[in-house]
């Protein structure tokens, strides 16, 4: 599936380097796979989850800024993103017994 301005298409290769791309993927079967590569699955979540994560600090600033211009729109896009999308989506962590993961221990 592809994105552009909340419209989902089936044609991923319509308006190149416009669209958000994206793909159904089985969790049972990546997790089978990455069992044949040694990896474990270390959690599942969802992409809000993930992207609050990664930059908490950012994210906070953005969402406490002062509604104007630039700011708002960055984030009422921020929020699109995490509240909406990223609830739908689902990000899958694996990693390799005995890694850190992400420079940080399970």
């Amino acid at each position: 599936m592809s994105y552009r301005r909340h419209t989902a298409r089936e044609d991923v290769l319509a308006d190149p380097g416009e669209r958000d791309t994206t793909a159904h993927v089985t969790f049972t079967a990546l997790a089978a796979r990455g069992e044949e590569c040694r990896l474990r699955e270390d959690r599942i979540e969802t992409l809000a989850q993930t992207l609050i994560a990664a930059g908490e600090e950012a994210f906070a600033r953005t969402l406490a800024a002062p509604d104007a211009g630039e700011e708002l729109r960055q984030r009422l896009q921020l929020k699109t993103l995490v509240f909406g999308m990223g609830e739908t989506f689902r990000v899958v962590w694996q990693r390799k017994d005995g890694e850190e993961f992400g420079g940080k221990s399970p």
